[in-house]
């Protein structure tokens, strides 16, 4: 479990209150209210770890749905219906699904180099989309953590072809001075071969 010592932020001390593994699952509760998974889907949580996510996601789909981690790092949580992968989301899709929804609050470890951090950013999102073109079922929901950025509009078009529509949120827990913002996204469809490679299973999405 990661918290930050001696943290005055309110949002700290809620999360902790109500026993999340990290302040970014009051995020996800606010994103939450206006849809959310139903009882019984089976979900996806990319870059899960520490796991405050998933938490919430475990209590929403129930004991007959099912969530599955994907992170480097495990975070080690015991829940019935939690599966774990330890990878690194950018590697080979695996065989597993599939998935209603779709999450992702992966963000890679800023280094202070404004072009590095959002290149490495930016490719945690193509990873993001390949792995709805290979495990997201038709129709279904996308909620991706990014920062307002000129790379975030270089991707804009390839999540657009997936989706039929696409709103941006920006949560009360987030900073106000981050770029921060989380993307919804529902109505998924399949790429066709001629607007996006990743549609074979052979091939990944690449910036």
């Amino acid at each position: 479990m990661s918290w930050k010592r001696g943290s005055q932020d309110r949002y700290y001390k809620a999360a902790r209150r109500e026993g999340y593994r990290s302040r970014s699952a009051l995020k996800l509760e606010e994103i939450l209210r206006s849809k959310k998974p139903r009882y019984g889907d089976a979900v996806l949580d990319l870059g899960c770890s520490p796991g405050g996510w998933s938490q919430i996601l475990s209590s929403v789909v129930g004991p007959k749905g099912s969530v599955t981690g994907v992170d480097v790092v495990d975070p080690h949580i015991r829940l019935p219906n939690f599966h774990f992968l330890q990878m690194d989301m950018r590697d080979q899709v695996p065989s597993v699904g599939p998935f209603s929804w779709i999450f992702c609050d992966a963000a890679p470890k800023f280094m202070g180099v404004r072009d590095v951090d959002m290149a490495r950013a930016q490719e945690l999102w193509y990873a993001c989309l390949n792995w709805c073109d290979k495990t997201l079922k038709q129709g279904g929901t996308l909620v991706m953590k990014a920062f307002q950025s000129r790379e975030l509009d270089e991707i804009r078009p390839e999540i657009a072809r997936r989706f039929s529509s696409v709103k941006f949120v920006k949560p009360k827990a987030s900073r106000r001075e981050s770029s921060e913002i989380y993307l919804l996204c529902d109505g998924f469809r399949s790429p066709s071969s001629s607007d996006a490679g990743s549609s074979s299973p052979e091939s990944n999405l690449t910036p």
